[in-house]
């Protein structure tokens, strides 16, 4: 997904899959990252089984410049 279809999206959540291109990193990247260094995100997320979910909201914010910590 684009910043643009991210911002107009009414999807809660995100996966590493939507945010990749925007972030320009792999989305197993994004995910094993918050796995094992979640203190290098800098937006809200959590792990349903294996699965990661984004808040769209913190990463529209973590993307603005704001200042959101998992």
């Amino acid at each position: 997904m684009t910043m643009d279809e991210i911002r107009a999206s009414d999807k809660e959540t995100l996966t590493p899959m939507d945010i990749s291109g925007v972030l320009g990193s792999h989305p197993k990247t994004i995910h094993d990252t918050a796995m094992k260094r979640p203190d290098l995100i800098g937006y809200k997320f959590t792990f349903v089984g294996n699965r990661m979910k984004i808040s769209r909201k913190s990463f529209i914010e973590f993307i603005d410049g704001g200042t959101n910590n998992a």
